[in-house]
């Protein structure tokens, strides 16, 4: 897997918060859906524009969490964001091989939340890339990979599994992850054209 471009939320976000990782996967696959080829051609495009994601969305983020039950970075996601999943539910991954495997259709968003063992938890976001047509199009093609602490990455699907796996073991704290959901990310945040290709909230 390579770089594709640089992003950390916690550069662009108050001292103390705890993050927005749902939220910015929600983003980046609305940016893929509408704007991937940029990843090739405009990459500081996309890291500026998640970048004032970021930013914005800190004013949902305190209200959202006094006012709903459930997290902020999950009241956020779901209320003001309206992230739709495929079912309207999370499938359970026992490993790295059974989230490649979930990721079985092409040109399609997917969410992960990971929880650690001592508590807390992320999100991840891919996307399939290619076409669905022929023999051996279940590995062709490329992946790319959003984790809102590091960035986005492409690389061939074929060798996504053992990266994938190299890639948790070698962060300390994703190394405890205990427990993993995926789920197919059904509806994507509309482009707002008088906005330069920012996302609107719906």
């Amino acid at each position: 897997m390579n770089l594709v471009w640089r992003f950390e939320q916690g550069k662009h976000l108050p001292k103390g918060n705890k993050g927005v990782c749902m939220q910015l996967v929600a983003y980046w696959v609305s940016m893929m859906h509408h704007h991937k080829a940029d990843n090739d051609t405009a990459s500081a495009k996309m890291a500026s524009l998640c970048q004032a994601e970021a930013l914005k969305l800190q004013n949902a983020y305190s209200k959202a969490g006094k006012d709903q039950a459930v997290g902020a970075d999950e009241a956020v996601s779901w209320n003001v964001r309206k992230m739709r999943l495929r079912d309207g539910v999370y499938t359970k991954c026992a490993d790295t091989t059974e989230i490649v495997s979930f990721m079985d259709e092409k040109r399609q968003g997917y969410s992960l939340g990971i929880y650690f063992s001592a508590g807390g938890g992320h999100a991840l976001g891919f996307w399939r890339s290619g076409s669905s047509d022929g023999l051996f199009s279940r590995f062709s093609g490329h992946t790319y990979f959003f984790d809102p602490n590091v960035g986005c990455l492409k690389g061939d699907t074929s060798a996504f599994p053992s990266y994938l796996a190299g890639f948790f073991q070698a962060d300390p704290l994703y190394a405890t992850t205990s427990k993993m959901e995926m789920a197919k990310v059904d509806e994507a945040i509309a482009p707002r054209a008088h906005a330069h290709g920012a996302f609107k909230y719906v």
